[in-house]
């Protein structure tokens, strides 16, 4: 005797099935007719691609898929969701939900609990090439309007500047909007996750924007809940199952799909292997035009190979048009459509 599935059940299966692809760390089933734990809510930056940010309303990116399947094995109702970043900050504070993907400053530690280093992110400068920026430190950045994400903390340096007048920082929600505004010459400098901004600099419409060759930091970023909200278990938990990853090889998995994909262009990259001699320095520019020349190659590569379909056969005889008689309203005046209405059974045009 077969067993059929009912259409509601069957999708409900199949939406779990799509929310989950790839999901290589297994996770209980509650018993049947046993209710959920309270929701465990956990905001990232809406706007921060392509370690977190917002696609149809779903958190996508790096720190959402570490996340969801790290604290998959903490907790049996977890929600990543994606929020502009002031208003995760309002969430947290109010012990509403955590956040991932947060800095560590003085300020923080005072009020939130963090979690190990999810990862690490490098903080980039950026200027055009027609006006550049010989950065060294912080100081180098005086007197400039410096394009930032609004709510970030850029370390205690480069705030404590920024609040004392000394950079004239420019807030916005997107990276995108901060390399549009450098572009048309109304900063001097943008600060971006150096994968963000190499995302950037390959999408169209961008162009003379270069990356100098020191970072103004190195960040680690940390999953976090308000004191009062009494999350230790679940911090612990998420610790412990982030290193299970990162020793059986999950983790790298994840960072290899989440950020390996080449900027905003068609292509993807399949494999990264360094092989090197000893540990070279090369500069963040030069690394950026050899991603340009690849790029390039592959472009011209791409329609060196393209192949037009041949033309396909015309049906005969040709398919009977629904009406056989027409107005001026089929733009009966042009010949070449006369002769189509004519071709497929038009027996009358009126102009």
């Amino acid at each position: 005797m077969s067993t059929k599935i009912s259409r509601p059940i069957g999708l409900l299966f199949a939406v779990l099935a799509i929310a989950a692809p790839g999901c290589a760390v297994a996770q209980s089933e509650a018993p049947a007719g046993a209710a959920l734990s309270p929701q465990l809510v956990v905001n990232v930056d809406a706007e921060n691609p392509p370690f977190m940010s917002s696609r149809g309303g779903y958190a996508v990116g790096l720190y959402p898929a570490i996340l969801r399947v790290a604290l998959a094995h903490c907790h049996d109702n977890v929600h990543v969701e994606a929020k502009p970043w002031k208003r995760a900050f309002a969430e947290i504070d109010k012990g509403l939900a955590g956040i991932g993907g947060l800095y560590k400053n003085a300020e923080r530690l005072a009020r939130y609990d963090f979690s190990d280093p999810i990862h690490v992110e490098n903080i980039a400068v950026y200027y055009r090439r027609a006006k550049p920026v010989d950065f060294r430190m912080v100081a180098d950045l005086y007197g400039k309007r410096v394009g930032v994400l609004r709510g970030w903390s850029y370390g205690g340096t480069f705030d404590a500047a920024s609040q004392s007048g000394w950079i004239a920082t420019e807030e916005v929600s997107s990276d995108r909007s901060n390399f549009l505004k450098l572009m048309d010459g109304r900063l001097d400098a943008v600060l971006a996750i150096a994968e963000s901004g190499t995302a950037n600099l390959g999408a169209p419409g961008v162009s003379g924007i270069e990356q100098a060759d020191v970072y103004l930091a190195s960040y680690p970023v940390h999953l976090a809940f308000n004191k009062t909200a009494g999350q230790g278990e679940v911090l612990a938990c998420f610790n412990k199952t982030l290193a299970e990853m990162k020793r059986d090889g999950m983790f790298d998995r994840i960072v290899r799909e989440q950020l390996g994909r080449f900027g905003a262009s068609v292509f993807a990259v399949h494999d990264i292997a360094l092989q090197l001699s000893q540990p070279w320095f090369v500069p963040a520019s030069a690394l950026n035009q050899l991603r340009r020349d690849a790029l390039a190659a592959l472009e011209t590569a791409r329609a060196a190979g393209f192949v037009r379909l041949p033309r396909a056969t015309p049906v005969e005889p040709p398919t009977p048009f629904p009406e056989d008689t027409l107005t001026y309203l089929a733009n009966v005046f042009n010949h070449k459509a006369r002769d189509f209405y004519a071709r497929h059974g038009v027996r009358r045009t009126c102009g």
